[in-house]
């Protein structure tokens, strides 16, 4: 189901996002 990707999709890019704002590289 194309909403289920989506929502997967989102989830690891906010995932991703909480990472790089936990351990900010610059």
């Amino acid at each position: 189901a194309p909403n289920l990707d989506q929502t997967v999709i989102v989830g690891m890019l906010s995932k991703l996002v909480s990472e790089q704002k936990a351990d900010p590289v610059g």
